[in-house]
């Protein structure tokens, strides 16, 4: 879940450079009140409260998370 004060706020797919920075892919996205997003396009916009499916290795999702505070 993306809380509000996470950087990605407001950003979408494409410039969370998350592939790029943390070798992360967001397989899915789940805005509230909405269904499940597989493979978003890059003009997704992130946005508190996202649910987002990750793949990467565990190294990474955990940087990931203490970076960006997921």
């Amino acid at each position: 879940v993306i809380p509000g004060e996470s950087k990605l706020v407001g950003k979408t797919v494409l410039q969370s450079n998350l592939k790029s920075d943390y070798g992360v892919t967001i397989m899915g996205i789940k805005h509230a009140g909405e269904r499940m997003t597989l493979n978003p396009e890059p003009s997704t916009v992130l946005k508190a409260g996202d649910v987002m499916i990750l793949i990467g290795h565990t190294e990474q999702l955990e940087q990931l998370n203490k970076t960006l505070r997921l």
